[in-house]
């Protein structure tokens, strides 16, 4: 599951915990729209934790032309300046036309809700998925019909998320007049992760105005005896008990710098046999379905550096651990707890320019109390001020370099070395002071005055 969905995870558990939120929550995660992720179209091949209730949209048509006529309409709007005003209007109307299903399906979904949080819809991937919820939602809650809020959460904006394909972008710079946007309303909160994306969203063609919600982390990680699920997944894997364990929360896609967390691991193995210590073993968190073509690259490059048993593909970390025919797959906690117990760190480096949003791994080693390597991506400066971490270059002296300084970080947390558990503990305080309970405390209790 993606970090977006983890974060919302320990938002709602607050949300419970302050009494403002009931489980369990009625969840499309976009499966029948997404259709360049490569899961199952209607999502119903995809394990649900039990705190989701399912919400997945029968497709009205063959899932393989739909799926087309979706990313087609997504490359379409982000070349909508280059389009003539006769390609314009037949936009329009396949965009209506795409729209027409998402809008039964929504108003069935939603016909008993009271808050609906919508993740990343500004993004341009389904333009009519997004035009579909707002009409719904304008049917729901406009002019007092009925009491209840609207939370539109953007993880990601246009002009900062410069993903491409065929070098072409898969956005566009700035909305046009096809990009859906929240307005201004009295049911209506949008919300994006850094003051970056506030001052981004400002000036965007609507009268909405966005304010901060960062993502939360989990105020700690346990660092008791590892429990039976988790010494199951370390006897599956084959980790020794004196080998560390390095944890790489993030997507196998081309900008979160999987390549990079490779070369860097290959020099630390080296590095460790130099060393004649025990040879760290690497988790890989994202799915292999998620971009294939990529992924078989990074098994291809992990089986090069001689990285075979030494890396292990989680394929997808689930939002809750859990038991299959395949094996035993732990959650973000878990494997955080694993890594805390066996005197591992945290590995983040992406490595293709504007497309990080709050990156969020340097926080989760922080609560763990954990190491971090990471390479200097363009806002880690700004969201982790003072932060202490192993910066991580490319080049092949810079990796050694890297290597040399995480395992001296591994042996000297081993050890209690007081210089870095004091290091270790202003990363905690650095990384709660964005990513801790303040901000969704006060939203939760705001959202919560309106319903009373």
């Amino acid at each position: 599951m993606s970090g977006l969905l983890t974060s919302l995870r320990y938002a709602l558990d607050l949300g419970v915990r302050l009494g403002v939120v009931e489980l369990p929550v009625i969840t499309d995660l976009g499966y029948s729209w997404r259709f360049d992720k490569g899961f199952s179209p209607d999502g119903r091949g995809e394990p649900y934790p039990d705190w989701m209730i399912p919400a997945c949209m029968d497709l009205p048509g063959n899932p393989d032309e739909w799926g087309r006529d979706v990313l087609a309409v997504r490359d379409r709007v982000a070349a909508f300046d280059e389009l003539g005003a006769p390609e314009r209007e037949r936009l329009r109307e396949e965009i209506d036309r795409l729209a027409a299903p998402y809008e039964r399906h929504f108003r069935a979904m939603l016909a008993d809700a009271d808050v609906v949080i919508a993740m990343n819809m500004t993004l341009t991937d389904a333009v009519p998925v997004t035009l579909a919820l707002l009409r719904v939602l304008d049917e729901m809650f406009a002019d007092g019909r009925r009491t209840g809020r609207v939370v539109w959460w953007d993880h990601d904006l246009l002009k900062d998320y410069a993903r491409t394909t065929d070098g072409k972008r898969l956005y566009p710079v700035f909305p046009n007049e096809l990009t859906p946007l929240p307005g201004a309303n009295d049911y209506t909160h949008w919300a994006t992760l850094t003051p970056a994306q506030v001052a981004e969203a400002t000036g965007y063609p609507t009268d909405a105005v966005p304010v901060l919600l960062p993502p939360m982390v989990p105020l700690s990680i346990p660092n008791g005896d590892l429990g039976a699920h988790q010494l199951e997944f370390l006897a599956e894997h084959g980790i020794e008990e004196d080998q560390p364990v390095l944890v790489a929360p993030k997507r196998v896609v081309p900008e979160k710098g999987v390549a990079l967390s490779l070369r860097l691991h290959a020099a630390t193995i080296a590095e460790a046999r130099r060393r004649g210590d025990p040879l760290p073993v690497l988790v890989v968190f994202g799915s292999l379905a998620e971009e294939r073509e990529h992924a078989q690259d990074m098994l291809g490059l992990a089986d090069s550096l001689g990285l075979d048993g030494l890396v292990i593909w989680a394929d997808g970390v689930p939002l809750s651990s859990r038991r299959d025919a395949r094996g035993v797959h732990l959650d973000e906690i878990d494997l955080l707890h694993i890594a805390r117990k066996r005197w591992g760190a945290v590995v983040y480096t992406p490595d293709v320019p504007g497309v990080e949003a709050a990156s969020m791994p340097p926080a989760f080693a922080a609560v763990a109390g954990l190491p971090c390597a990471v390479s200097p991506f363009k806002i880690f400066a700004s969201v982790y001020p003072g932060y202490s971490a192993v910066m991580v270059g490319a080049s092949a002296g810079e990796l050694e370099q890297a290597a040399r300084e995480l395992l001296d970080a591994l042996a000297a947390v081993r050890s209690a070395d007081p210089v870095i558990q004091q290091k270790l503990a202003k990363n905690r305080d650095i990384a709660l002071q964005t990513f801790g309970e303040d901000h969704w405390r006060a939203f939760w209790q705001e959202l919560a005055a309106a319903f009373q």
